[in-house]
């Protein structure tokens, strides 16, 4: 019997199904931790796992697994069936369309390719259900995982009516939100957490910019989408004093660039070579060797797949100005600072062994957590050793150090 409250008697047994338990983050922990929280009843998703196994009477094994957006429970039955239960964190996209979008693309393949995608059981997208939480059960993905196969060792021509995300057709999305791919399925907003406002810490202005989430019909308006979330990420005002560091740059210079890089695409998008070659196409988001599981005998055999200018021509003048001297000297001096911070981070993530985020394993996190205090006394100390930096040092004191460290201590 699972036990959803740890029991006196037997610690080593108890499974945490809410919390995030798999890493610590050296930066915004408590805020990520946060995110992952998922309220259910668990106790009910065991028995909808059991009521899918027949024959079976009770769960005999359960493992917790976490990724980047899902947290999965992976169920052995009495009768030796093994299952696996996704429920999806937060900002793993929005709500109800993110997991309808997920199925029906399964469901989509499975009907027109030969793709080898685990069964889905049961799915709910809809979190007032009985469980809690939108989930999705499925068949347990067969085989072993492709990167510990790597070491030693297409998706069909499918034909799009738009960029978006697959759903289906009985969706609950608004008709003029769809377009049509046949009577099941269609293609409608993306699902992709970055076209909404469910980042964890990141959040949205729309002052200068509508959502535009899609369909989108061709590639130039597809672009657009892009570069209006980009916009969606800047403040109306620049932000206070404490919290701006100075080589994320100001709003007005990230509008300008935005702005411009928004010409420069639809200029290109003009030219019919890049649209011959950016025709809607079926796309594996985290399609990385953990997701897919091959034969542990032929591992050439997949098994299952889990998660789903000028010189080229242009006409015209390129959108985007020279720059004069002075604003040419200005830049390289900004993006010197830039290069430092973007240096130190991927420095710190190799010493550290850590995600570019700050994501560590939870059983090295203390150890984490005082490697980054004892590297970061270490540059401090080398900085200050410098009596006289070169002019165009990017980073010369104290301030300049904390300003860039990515991590907190």
């Amino acid at each position: 019997m699972i036990v959803t409250s740890k029991p006196p008697s037997a610690p080593a047994a108890y499974l945490d199904p809410h919390t995030y338990t798999s890493g610590r983050w050296l930066r915004h922990d408590k805020l990520q931790i946060d995110s992952r929280y998922i309220e259910f009843d668990f106790d009910a998703l065991c028995r909808r796992v059991i009521e899918l196994s027949p024959g079976a009477t009770s769960i005999a094994t359960n493992d917790k697994k976490e990724g980047g957006f899902n947290r999965v429970f992976i169920f052995t039955t009495d009768n030796a069936e093994t299952l696996v239960a996704r429920l999806p964190f937060a900002f793993a996209g929005p709500p109800s369309l993110a997991t309808n979008s997920e199925v029906a693309t399964i469901r989509y393949l499975q009907t027109n390719t030969s793709v080898p995608i685990p069964k889905i059981l049961d799915w709910n997208d809809d979190p007032s259900n009985a469980i809690g939480s939108e989930y999705i059960i499925m068949e347990h993905a067969a085989g072993t995982q492709l990167h510990q196969k790597w070491p030693t060792m297409a998706i069909v021509d499918i034909k799009f009516p738009a960029y978006g995300s697959v759903y289906f057709a009985d969706s609950s999305l608004d008709s003029t939100c769809t377009r049509p791919l046949n009577q099941n399925f269609s293609v409608g907003p993306h699902c992709s957490a970055r076209y909404w406002d469910c980042n964890v810490g990141e959040f949205r202005y729309y002052h200068s910019t509508k959502p535009n989430q899609g369909p989108w019909d061709d590639l130039s308006t597809y672009c657009d989408g892009l570069v209006d979330i980009g916009i969606s990420r800047i403040p109306p005002v620049n932000p206070v004093p404490d919290n701006l560091r100075r080589y994320h740059g100001s709003v007005s210079t990230h509008l300008r660039l935005l702005e411009f890089g928004r010409a420069v695409i639809n200029n290109m998008c003009k030219d019919h070579r890049i649209r011959d070659a950016a025709a809607p196409t079926l796309f594996h988001p985290d399609l990385h060797k953990r997701n897919i599981f091959v034969s542990d005998d032929d591992p050439t055999v997949i098994t299952s797949i889990i998660d789903l200018a000028q010189e080229l021509g242009l006409v015209g003048s390129c959108p985007y100005p020279v720059p004069t001297a002075e604003e040419l000297a200005v830049h390289q001096k900004e993006y010197k600072y830039f290069e430092a911070a973007h240096d130190l981070r991927n420095h710190l993530t190799g010493l550290l062994n850590t995600a570019s985020d700050g994501w560590v394993p939870a059983e090295e996190w203390e150890t984490a957590k005082l490697a980054n205090k004892e590297l970061f006394g270490l540059m401090l100390e080398t900085v200050l050793s410098i009596e006289n930096p070169d002019d165009d040092e990017p980073v010369k004191d104290e301030g300049d150090v904390r300003e860039i460290w990515p991590f907190e201590f």
